[in-house]
């Protein structure tokens, strides 16, 4: 039987680097995203984190 003239790549490095990027950017990047902003009003920020986390204060 003839085999294919083609070959898969080695994505292995790719795919790590790739999933290293994802998880910086969710650990990191998205947890400081998630903190409410600091021009909040008091008022506003404990309604934003209780609203959100559940979170009293």
């Amino acid at each position: 039987m003839a085999r294919p003239v083609w070959r898969h790549l080695d994505l292995t490095p790719h795919v790590v680097y790739v999933a290293n990027v994802l998880e910086r950017t969710i650990k990191e990047d998205m947890h400081e995203e998630s903190r409410p902003s600091p021009h909040l009003s008091d008022v506003a920020s404990k309604v934003y984190s209780r609203d959100l986390f559940g979170v009293d204060g």
